[in-house]
């Protein structure tokens, strides 16, 4: 069965993920979609949400974009691992960590599981594939860190030239209801002090 290229041309820019509603505008039919599936040339990943490439954890980062919809950006430890900060996989293997999604505040509810955890909440995106700046990135992962998680993800991420202390600190204050504020932003700016002295030195 052949399959448009335009189709394919989609699926290459979002790492062999594409959704029903694309797959329909290239002229393919759910028959064909089905025959494909069912022969094992296709994958099914959740309703709607179909693979024509091998698994792989970006490839999920795509489908969970697909599900959570057009205000759909990637989040906390998924949006770090995207941006190369660091962070804890904790139970996981990195492979098998979860992909966060802002759906925005509007999106009605989606069930989460072992492969997405969807957050309702609005988030502006930056790059391909939609990930959440690197400064709102630590803010949000900050919210459940102790206060040792909070200054080594901090300090690592500004210490490796990833992100500015006065960029945090501008999103922290556009927070609203932030659970530790002021340890999180006395954690900034003592970083940004030490990253001036050692500039002065």
């Amino acid at each position: 069965m052949s399959v448009p290229d335009r189709l394919i041309g989609i699926s290459r820019g979002q790492s062999g993920v594409v959704s029903r509603k694309q797959i329909l505008s290239c002229g393919m039919s759910d028959d064909v979609v089905g025959r494909l599936v069912r022969s094992g040339q296709w994958r099914r990943l959740a309703q709607g949400i179909y693979a024509l490439t091998p698994d792989t954890w970006i490839q999920r980062v795509w489908a969970g974009l697909l599900i959570g919809g057009d205000r759909a950006v990637v989040g906390m430890k998924a949006a770090a691992r995207l941006w190369n900060l660091p962070y804890d996989t904790g139970r996981y293997e990195p492979d098998d960590l979860p992909v966060e999604i802002f759906v925005g505040t509007s999106r009605r509810f989606l069930p989460s599981n072992e492969r997405w955890r969807f957050i309702r909440g609005d988030r502006t995106g930056q790059l391909v594939p939609p990930r959440t700046s690197i400064a709102q990135t630590i803010v949000d992962m900050a919210r459940t860190m102790t206060g040792d998680q909070m200054a080594s993800l901090v300090g690592q991420s500004v210490g490796r030239h990833r992100v500015a202390p006065q960029d945090i600190q501008s999103v922290l204050q556009e927070s609203e209801r932030y659970p530790r504020r002021t340890l999180l932003a006395g954690i900034v700016s003592d970083t940004a002090d030490g990253v001036t002295s050692t500039g002065m030195a």
